[in-house]
């Protein structure tokens, strides 16, 4: 992990390549070009170094140029900071209740501002089928995308939450995963019911997913 690290490409600021190039004897022009390239190259197989011919910090220690200390903490921090970020739970009961008591929605017909049988709009159909599951959850879609955890589209799972930006720009409208390809929400055309999201419409106007667990 170490030599990996160190043997990342860096992004050097126009100073930073002049100094790298001095030592490498080309024109220090502060940019990366052909020349500088091919001049790296030279530099690190004389070295014994990984031939890559941008910079890494093990070129700006053979280099003898401070910066690298730097560099390399900056890339620990980095790589630290990824495997402390919090992945989402598996799949989750709560998500799997709040879907069967969304299922009992199907069929119920779109009312603007709804949160019950009487009538539902996106956002109240998911607030609505949570509460009944256990969790009590934001009335807007643009809160709760800011809930749980992210998800990609490609691990998504019953229960999760899908969110497009299909009633304006963001996270306007909120459905429920029933599979991997399809949701159930409540729409203006055809009130509570599950639809595709793979393709045509929902495909295009999908924003992300959430993963939401007990608290």
């Amino acid at each position: 992990m170490a030599r990996e690290l160190r043997r990342q490409q860096l992004f050097l600021t126009v100073a930073q390549t002049k100094s790298v190039q001095r030592r490498i004897h080309v024109r220090a022009d502060g940019d990366w070009g052909s020349a500088t390239v091919d001049a790296m190259r030279r530099f690190q197989r004389r070295r014994g170094l990984a031939v890559r011919g941008y910079a890494n910090v093990e070129s700006l220690r053979a280099m003898r140029l401070r910066v690298a200390d730097r560099f390399e903490a900056q890339l620990w921090a980095a790589r630290d900071a990824v495997r402390r970020k919090p992945t989402p739970p598996a799949a989750s009961a709560l998500g799997a209740s709040a879907l069967r008591w969304s299922r009992t929605a199907l069929g119920v017909p779109y009312v603007g501002g709804g949160h019950s049988l009487a009538g539902f709009d996106c956002s109240g159909l998911v607030s609505w089928a949570f509460a009944k599951a256990g969790r009590e959850l934001p009335r807007r879609s643009y809160e709760m995308y800011q809930r749980g955890w992210a998800v990609t589209k490609g691990a998504i799972r019953p229960g999760d939450l899908v969110f497009f930006d299909a009633a304006g720009p963001g996270a306007s409208h909120v459905g429920i995963v029933v599979t991997r390809t399809t949701a159930i929400s409540a729409t203006t055309s055809s009130g509570v019911a599950v639809h595709d999201i793979a393709h045509g419409y929902w495909a295009r106007h999908y924003v992300g997913a959430r993963r939401l667990a007990v608290d």
